[in-house]
């Protein structure tokens, strides 16, 4: 069996959730700090 990729996986959840498959499917990388400090832009 071949594992399916986090984009499967996504749209898998997605559709067994919310009954239908989701119009985009959109991902953009960045950092996100979780109990509010500042970052730098570095």
């Amino acid at each position: 069996m071949v594992p399916s990729s986090p984009r499967e996986s996504v749209l898998k959840c997605f559709e067994e959730k919310y009954g239908n498959a989701p119009e985009y499917l959109v991902r953009a990388p960045g950092r996100v700090n979780l109990i509010g400090e500042h970052t730098d832009y570095n």
